[in-house]
């Protein structure tokens, strides 16, 4: 999901990151939260940094 996530940002996809930040577990409402308000506010740049640490985490 999180390299979804990344692709849709690269490429600018507004409504397929609206879409995947749908599919964000409940368990993890603040980050779709967080997500959200900064898609919203073209702020893509943010999110990869949101992201980036998650995508390398190996747990």
């Amino acid at each position: 999901m999180l390299a979804q996530l990344s692709d849709a940002l690269l490429q600018g996809e507004t409504a397929q990151l609206m879409m995947l930040i749908h599919d964000i577990p409940p368990t993890q409402a603040f980050l779709s939260e967080q997500m959200t308000e900064l898609v919203l506010e073209f702020q893509f740049e943010c999110i990869l940094d949101l992201i980036e640490p998650l995508m390398t985490d190996n747990h």
